[in-house]
């Protein structure tokens, strides 16, 4: 009831005022004087006590006062006239009485609300209160209209400003700039007129004019069911932010890099490739038309040198096209032995008309087929069977592939695969050469070469291989050597999904990297990355891995969505491992539910990731 009488407009409340007292006034003058008709203007007093506002108090007072004596000389004359004037100072008396000792207990009332007030406070500081008020992060607190009422002195550190320069002002007013987004400010400006707690990035701005992002989490309180303030908490974010927009502008000059080099390699291709083709007729021509041996034999090299150009060029375009950060291994059964065979038969067609002697040496089980990217290890062994015999003339190139794990282990094989040059070391220097060319500055042939190298390199990492470069100086020979560890292919087994290869699902790229740098650290070199449950579907559906880090809350497509789609349709026996904030039993079970091994919480931690992956382990070998 007070408080729809407090909600009424002060001008309404005055006028209800004045029709009461006209009504007791009215009531007063067709009563005689005898009876004690001014003691209803208490009624007044009382009502205009409600307003917390002495003055008004005061003129009510004056007011019902100067309508009991004109009452006294208007009402209808009656009784002792001893007790008509003692009725009639008895009102005003009381009149009186009642508001001055109303106000005094209301006076008395407030400060007792405010010592407690301030006590509670002062406890407050001296407990919690000292660790908000000197917390590093930036504490606001405003009232239920987003009016600021506190800040702590992390906030003063963060933003310059004091709390006597922010008190009672909206904190968005003060703190947003120009390059401030608006879609932030809006989300805020939301959940505040809803009551709604919201966590986002924003950019504010320093009492100097610097801007700096700041992580922010806003949480309203209640109280009885009614909105009483809300609680603001930023965190300085700037540098985290700095190093996420270094991040992302390395990702954008890699890529314009790789963009660049896979530009040129295809022009370079594509310009050689017309002259290269008139060469070859030419050299035709003459070979045909002339019963000259010597020009026979000189077209023939002719040839022979436009065909090895032709090879080179078109494998090195082939490189350059892959994109290791979005490489896929197209992984089925082949035939290495056919695939090793094919290239010795293409380097033996190159060197037939020079002074070179090709060796092949291939002890593989001609029946078996291993698991793996046929093209893309052709493509790799090739590169490097033609830049040993592309600066030779003479002398003697080996090429050997054996599987170094033949007798030991039926289903994992390790293939050697050797390229060894008679050509005193000259491969060594050259290949040297081209490794340690600034790739990303020249524009010449090496360029193309240099960044093949690099990138075959690469591949072999990611296959879980290694590369290894010899100058043998006592045989005068230079040695390439490959080492490739491939999964055999039989009826009985099913191909074991690559040991080192890791899938992390996750859009807070900060909380990727700590994961990815955990994951390294563990011993993980080939680590796939996605920003949504729908990425993650699509790569699992194209790759094979040992596990899955799924995080939960993503856009597109969540965790648990995606978990339930990859389990039910893509591969069933996937190791999926939820990575959540969320750490109820509610939502771990959900993930469970729907396919995941395992649940661990961040913020994560190497020993809850080593240990999720030494169950995971446990568990493949046992099943």
């Amino acid at each position: 009831m007070i408080q729809r009488i407090n909600e009424l407009n002060p001008w309404m409340y005055q006028a209800c005022l004045a029709i009461l007292a006209s009504v007791v006034f009215i009531l007063d003058l067709t009563i005689p004087l005898g009876v004690a008709a001014g003691v209803p203007y208490i009624t007044v007093i009382l009502f205009a006590l409600i307003t917390s506002k002495p003055a008004h108090t005061f003129s009510w007072a004056i007011i019902c006062t100067l309508l009991t004596l004109a009452g006294f000389y208007l009402s209808p004359f009656g009784g002792e006239a001893w007790k008509v004037v003692s009725n009639r100072i008895l009102a005003i008396y009381a009149i009186w009485i009642v508001a001055i000792v109303s106000l005094v207990l209301i006076h008395k009332a407030r400060n007792l609300a405010k010592a407690e007030s301030d006590l509670a406070v002062a406890e407050f500081r001296s407990t919690l209160g000292e660790v908000a008020e000197y917390a590093t992060d930036a504490i606001i607190i405003t009232d239920a209209k987003g009016l600021v009422t506190w800040v702590n002195k992390g906030f003063t550190n963060i933003s310059g400003y004091t709390l006597d320069e922010v008190i009672n002002k909206k904190p968005g007013d003060i703190l947003q700039g120009p390059e401030t987004d608006l879609m932030a400010v809006k989300t805020l400006s939301n959940a505040v007129k809803s009551a709604q707690a919201v966590e986002l990035e924003i950019i504010n701005y320093h009492k100097s004019g610097t801007p700096y992002w700041i992580d922010i989490s806003i949480t309203p309180v209640f109280e009885k069911g009614e909105l009483v303030r809300f609680v603001a908490v930023e965190r300085d974010i700037t540098k985290r932010k700095q190093l996420e927009l270094r991040l992302e502008s390395g990702v954008n000059i890699s890529q314009q890099a790789n963009t660049t080099k896979t530009h040129f390699m295809a022009l370079m291709a594509h310009e050689i490739s017309g002259p290269l083709s008139d060469l070859n007729v030419r050299a035709k021509a003459f070979k045909n038309e002339s019963s000259d041996t010597n020009v026979q034999s000189f077209a023939q090299e002719v040839m022979q040198i436009g065909e090895s150009i032709q090879d080179i060029t078109t494998n090195l375009n082939a490189l350059s096209c892959i994109d290791l950060d979005a490489l896929s291994m197209n992984k089925q059964a082949f035939s290495l032995t056919k695939t090793v065979n094919s290239i010795a038969t293409h380097i033996s067609q190159l060197t037939r008309y020079r002074q070179v002697h090709f060796i092949k040496d291939v002890s593989l089980n001609v029946d078996s087929l291993y698991c793996g990217d046929e093209k893309l290890i052709h493509n790799v062994f090739y590169f490097f069977a033609l830049n040993t015999i592309t600066s030779m003339n003479e002398g003697v190139v080996q090429m050997r592939c054996l599987d170094l794990n033949q007798e030991n282990e039926p289903t994992n094989a390790i293939i050697a695969y050797e390229i060894t040059v008679d050509d005193n070391g000259k491969s060594y220097r050259r290949i040297n050469a081209i490794n340690h060319s600034d790739a990303a500055n020249s524009k010449q042939v090496s360029a193309g070469m240099a960044s093949c190298f690099q990138l075959a390199n690469e591949i072999i990492k990611q296959l879980n291989g290694r590369l290894s470069l010899e100058h043998l100086e006592d045989k005068g020979q230079t040695r390439i050597s490959i080492t490739l560890p491939l999964a055999i292919e039989s009826n009985s087994s099913r191909v074991e999904k690559p040991q080192k290869r890791v899938l992390v699902a996750e859009d807070n790229r900060v909380n990727a990297m700590i994961l990815m740098k955990f994951l390294k650290n563990l011993g993980f070199e080939s680590i796939d990355h996605a920003l949504n449950g729908a990425e993650a579907i699509e790569l699992t559906k194209r790759n094979q891995y040992y596990a899955i880090f799924m995080d939960n809350h993503m856009p597109v497509m969540t965790g648990t969505e995606a978990t339930d789609i990859i389990i039910s349709q893509v591969d069933a026996d996937a190791n999926i491992i939820a990575c959540t904030a969320d750490t109820s039993e509610l939502a771990r079970q959900e993930f469970i539910n729907n396919g995941a091994n395992a649940v661990i919480y961040k913020p994560l931690k190497k020993s809850a990731i080593e240990e999720v992956l030494m169950v995971s382990q446990k568990l493949k070998a046992t099943g």
